[in-house]
């Protein structure tokens, strides 16, 4: 069993990157344009431009027409409810050295605009996905006078499903304290993205938010928290594999568990979803999965000792296709996500997947956002095997 704590977020941006720019078109309505510098080919992006409506177009029956003729869903959002100034997004493909140009025109001509965002709201969950991806989650959930245990509260994700239709994980809440409430919200709802907001509330009137989106097209839920629960302790559990060098000291200042004290959740793929193999990029350490590898051997980079013989921190298990290995037959820690560089830790990149080759099923979390993180040395994201693996 392979558990995520505090999953994070996996999809991408491409704003900082290529240059976007807007003009005014003479005829129907705005024109957008995007230039790529940078050599790379971008597929389902989703992009946004500032714009003022023009009044012969609805703000609800929106679309883009590309210069290759083909018409996709746009979404405008205001800046101001009721303002017709605000922003148009949209998903485009962009590929390497291209520049390509979107006009903005009204829907209404058209019979259908494909989009596979979908809502569906059921009694105390909601379900929010595309055709790709979906996650349930709980939905103004009647919660008894007095409160309920964390452990008896649905977790923020409950389940996850595949493109193939596969359900699988479950979710786990905990904190010492008791929940309240449990309060959902549709920020967004449209056929370019759609954006939910849960909101748990503790004993002491404390707060935990988290916001979950889907983009038309794509195979991720990009999940963002903020908590208000007024704990200082972290989510770090120490970790001091064998053969560590004896200059990282880093893990070595936390307690050996903050879990007792502290609020987290956490996200099992036993259900549905259970790997065989863990992929990932490492950071020069890392530690080797198979028994009896406990030969120490210096790096040639200087960046510390490795367990198992391997000459590159790079190098795979033998057998192993590079950047993957099986999990550990024991209760392991696998990865710590940072959405940093964090190279001194062990095991630790900013995302990690998981693939079964029993069902070809693949789960990936990537951790985004560094400068949107309070404490990311603390607040880590951990994926570990326990006892059942």
């Amino acid at each position: 069993m392979v558990h995520l704590h505090r999953i994070s977020s996996l999809a991408g941006c491409i704003g900082t990157i290529i240059l976007l720019t807007s003009c005014q078109a003479v005829a129907a309505g705005p024109k957008f344009q995007i230039t790529e510098y940078v050599g790379e080919d971008w597929m389902g992006e989703r992009v946004s431009f500032p714009v003022t409506l023009p009044e012969s177009l609805d703000a609800n029956q929106l679309a883009v027409r590309g210069d290759d003729g083909k018409i996709s869903a746009a979404q405008f959002l205001p800046d101001v409810s009721g303002s017709r100034k605000g922003r148009v997004h949209f998903v485009v493909d962009l590929p390497a050295g291209s520049k390509r140009t979107w006009e903005l025109l009204s829907a209404k001509k058209f019979r259908h605009v494909a989009s596979d965002i979908f809502l569906d709201k059921g009694k105390g969950f909601i379900k929010l996905g595309t055709s790709r991806i979906a996650v349930r989650c709980p939905w103004n959930v009647r919660i008894p006078a007095g409160g309920i245990s964390a452990a008896d509260a649905p977790a923020p994700i409950q389940a996850v499903r595949l493109a193939d239709g596969t359900w699988g994980c479950e979710g786990v809440l905990h904190s010492r304290l008791k929940v309240l409430a449990i309060k959902g919200e549709v920020l967004v709802n449209g056929p370019v993205f759609a954006k939910i907001r849960i909101t748990y509330t503790f004993q002491g009137d404390r707060t935990h938010t988290v916001e979950l989106e889907a983009i038309a097209g794509q195979e991720v839920i990009v999940v963002s928290e903020r908590s208000q629960l007024g704990d200082e302790t972290g989510y770090l559990y120490r970790r001091t594999p064998k053969g560590a060098p004896n200059w990282n000291t880093l893990l070595a200042v936390y307690k050996d568990s903050f879990y007792e004290s502290s609020n987290y959740w956490t996200l099992s793929f036993s259900k549905g979803l259970a790997a065989d193999r863990v992929a990932w990029s490492p950071k020069h350490q890392l530690w080797s999965t198979k028994p009896n590898s406990s030969t120490e051997t210096p790096h040639e980079g200087g960046m510390g000792l490795l367990v198992g013989g391997r000459s590159d921190g790079d190098d795979p298990e033998p057998g192993e296709s590079r950047f993957t290995y099986a999990p550990p037959k024991k209760p392991s820690h696998l990865i710590t996500l940072n959405p940093s560089h964090g190279e001194w830790w062990l095991n630790v990149a900013n995302w990690g997947g998981f693939y079964s080759s029993q069902n070809e099923n693949f789960v990936a979390v990537m951790a985004l956002r560094a400068g949107d993180w309070r404490s990311p040395h603390k607040n880590v994201i951990m994926l570990e095997t326990d006892q059942q693996a």
